[in-house]
């Protein structure tokens, strides 16, 4: 009896700290929200797109996705399909239907996770080009050449991912869209704050005038001193990171090894009242931690 009120007791606690969790997030995407408002980019909702209307092609062109793994939108279509076609075949040949739903699922979820650390080592690797890039820029709009052409100057020295997608950026402003209209769909291919920090800047100083070489350089030493600080956080928070992967994937990797060597093993989980509720038990803890752990290690959004 002593053991039931403990367990009910930590319940509450657990449940009352998630609820702060939910209401703190809550607020700062009310207030990242307002931000946004008093930002001269606007983000192109009917364009830019999730789900499966970010695979049409006028769509997918200025997504993220096909600016980091240079793929068609067919192609990604191609790759996702396989993902799930190729493992639930090799599931229903080793357990039958079963089988092949549950490694239909994983192969999805192995899949949809390199795709996503692919994308983010695509966008770091970009985003760490951008202080060197803009500092070129600044020092080339110094020795007399105007913006497109310190741009189109830099850009052509700059490795990749930043300097093609730059000169692609110019390419279309050659061909008649607008300026602006070809930064914002950079900040579309590129999103992430430091770029759109810079284009708001440049945003801004075509309207208002003023000198753009120095408002770019103290670009430059705002966004090294956030890159820094993001390092710095990373590296504190990564042993925190590392164990809600441990927590989250552990028991659930072992469940699907025993299952797929020994089926028999974990079936009363499956067929008996007491095991469904164990395993509906194991689902919300982990989730709940797991929840819990990210928040914790989750550094201010610089």
């Amino acid at each position: 009896m002593t053991m039931r009120w403990i367990l009910v007791m930590v319940w509450a606690v657990v449940v009352f700290a998630f609820g702060l969790a939910i209401r703190e997030s809550r607020f700062h995407n009310t207030t990242q929200r307002r931000l946004k408002m008093f930002s001269p980019i606007k983000k192109d909702t009917k364009r830019v797109t999730k789900g499966l209307r970010s695979l049409l092609p006028e769509n997918w062109v200025r997504s993220n996705r096909a600016a980091a793994f240079r793929l068609r939108a067919s192609e990604y279509f191609a790759i996702r399909s396989a993902s799930v076609i190729l493992p639930g075949l090799l599931g229903y040949l080793v357990r039958g239907w079963v089988g092949a739903a549950v490694l239909a699922v994983v192969g999805f979820a192995v899949v949809a996770l390199v795709l996503r650390w692919r994308q983010r080592k695509w966008m770091a690797d970009a985003e760490a080009l951008l202080p060197d890039f803009l500092s070129g820029v600044a020092n080339a709009m110094k020795a007399g050449s105007s913006f497109q052409q310190a741009m189109s100057l830099v850009a052509k020295e700059t490795p990749a991912p930043l300097g093609p997608e730059v000169v692609r950026m110019l390419r279309r402003e050659s061909l008649g869209v607008s300026l602006d209209d070809a930064l914002q769909e950079l900040t579309q291919r590129m999103p992430w704050k430091d770029l759109e920090l810079a284009v708001m800047a440049i945003t801004i100083q075509r309207e208002v005038g003023g000198a753009l070489s120095s408002i770019l350089e103290n670009i430059v030493a705002t966004i090294t001193e956030r890159q820094r600080l993001k390092r710095e956080i990373r590296t504190l928070t990564a042993q925190g990171r590392m164990s809600a992967l441990i927590v989250t994937f552990l028991p659930i990797g072992i469940g699907f090894v025993l299952w797929f060597l020994n089926p028999s093993y974990e079936r009363p989980l499956f067929t008996t009242k007491d095991g469904l509720f164990m395993l509906g038990y194991a689902v919300v803890s982990i989730s709940i931690g797991s929840y819990i752990i990210q928040r914790m290690v989750k550094g201010p959004d610089l």
